[in-house]
């Protein structure tokens, strides 16, 4: 939450993460996806605190925050003429708490996918 009292705090958390992402992902442009399960049961008041974040951040001037879409975020990178390079092996797994992976959540080989499914039934 974003109170009148945290704001310096905030926007500086803020920019102290973006620039962290900024320094391991190619030009200037960083995506923060928001929101996960349920998070918008209560969407006034995220996006009020989302809209005065944006608005402070920007106020302070060390980064520019917005809203944006995939395909505004996939162009800007695309005009960057940035040299891509290419993806040959699996995606990591995806774990939303210790000892909890969702192994086939983010698979490019559904073959090895359904071998762990299958497997794992024989070693239960």
């Amino acid at each position: 939450m974003l109170f009148d009292t945290n704001v310096e705090q905030r926007v500086n958390d803020f920019v102290s993460a973006a620039i962290a992402q900024a320094n391991v992902t190619r030009t200037n442009h960083i995506m923060w996806t928001m929101g996960d399960d349920f998070n918008y049961q209560y969407a006034e008041s995220w996006f009020r605190n989302m809209d005065r974040l944006i608005h402070y951040v920007n106020k302070d001037g060390r980064v520019h925050a917005l809203y944006s879409t995939p395909s505004i975020y996939t162009d800007a990178k695309h005009a960057s003429n940035e040299s891509w390079p290419l993806k040959q092996d699996d995606y990591f797994p995806y774990a939303d708490s210790t000892n909890a992976y969702w192994t086939g959540y983010f698979t490019s080989r559904p073959t090895f996918k359904g071998y762990v499914r299958m497997l794992s039934g024989y070693y239960l």
